[in-house]
């Protein structure tokens, strides 16, 4: 009876020790990602602005893009392809004034582009925009973000419009350079180490946000 208990604790530490690896973090960030559609560029509506949200690079010029494209580079995209006349960059440190200055030399007029921050957060990204929006009379956004972090993001975005009395429609659409998506050599990748748990705790913060608990 004794030996069954141990190897029943032993088999719940392991299986939890395993969340706090690389290996087990990217294996829930998967789940919460592949659980949004993906969306082509044909296929987006048209809106008053594309927002793209910061954490996942500042966009390259075209000639140095590779695929999968970061959300700053599906953005400018978006742009160009005449899916809305404005585009907004929020600034999670840099990251913002330097997809700008891409964006311009790429063609896209200055005057189309804005930049909101500083933001600390997703909080702080959808306060930002909102502001912007009801500043410019956008009724309609396209909001560019991970699969990941799509749903919660829509979710503060939506709510902080409610909040500030601001009637504002956001389509969706999902891009990610997939940087967390990375494997590390095994000896990183299937040991618990800081990553791990920063990936376990970034994938339990999206769920969280999405079940609005």
């Amino acid at each position: 009876m004794r030996r069954t208990l141990v190897a029943g604790v032993a088999a719940v530490i392991l299986g939890a020790g395993w969340f706090f690896t690389p290996s087990g973090g990217r294996m829930l960030l998967h789940l919460v990602d592949d659980s949004h559609p993906r969306s082509s560029f044909e296929a987006c509506p048209t809106a008053d602005a594309v927002v793209v949200l910061s954490g996942d690079g500042p966009a390259r010029l075209r000639g140095h893009r590779r695929l999968p494209l970061r959300r700053s580079e599906a953005g400018l995209i978006l742009v160009e392809n005449g899916r809305a006349p404005w585009l907004v960059l929020t600034n999670g440190g840099v990251e913002g004034d330097q997809s700008r200055a891409v964006a311009i030399r790429d063609g896209i007029p200055e005057s189309s582009i804005e930049v909101v921050g500083p933001a600390a957060n997703t909080d702080d990204e959808a306060r930002l925009v909102v502001r912007t929006a009801i500043t410019r009379h956008w009724r309609r956004l396209i909001l560019v973000t991970s699969g990941y972090h799509i749903i919660r993001a829509t979710k503060l975005l939506a709510s902080q419009a409610e909040r500030s009395g601001a009637r504002i429609e956001i389509a969706d659409f999902v891009a990610d350079s997939g940087q967390f998506f990375n494997k590390l050599e095994p000896a990183r990748e299937y040991s618990p180490n800081a990553l791990g748990l920063g990936l376990t705790l970034r994938a339990t913060r999206e769920l969280i946000g999405e079940l609005g608990i």
